[in-house]
């Protein structure tokens, strides 16, 4: 009886380091997949703008020039609007931008 509660005893003394070393695995484990994801976030260099043009009664103003302006670097770039009004600027670098409109009668 004596011998036998000591080998419970000492199985016990084993098991609860054990049960400690997984629960670090575990979270050691969690970090490691969650590290990527931190790095990837904020990895885009470009982005789209796009809108439509429309008067004050919300009526579309079609053929109208659209212009993006860079306010750090002053380049610009034009598009025009479609039949719906519709204009869109792809792959336009991160940053701070004016855009202005026009069109005639307006």
């Amino acid at each position: 009886m004596k011998i036998q509660k000591t080998v419970q005893r000492s199985f016990r003394e084993v098991r609860q380091p054990l049960n400690r070393l997984k629960k670090w695995f575990h979270l050691t484990a969690f970090l490691l997949l969650l590290l990527p994801a931190l790095c990837a976030y904020g990895q885009f260099e470009s982005a789209s703008v796009l809108g439509y043009v429309k008067d004050g009664s919300g009526a579309a103003i079609p053929n109208s020039s659209i212009t993006l302006t860079n306010t750090s670097t002053g380049i610009a770039q034009k598009a025009t609007a479609d039949s719906e009004g519709r204009y869109e600027f792809a792959s336009v670098p991160i940053g701070k931008y004016t855009i202005s409109v026009e069109s005639a009668g307006f």
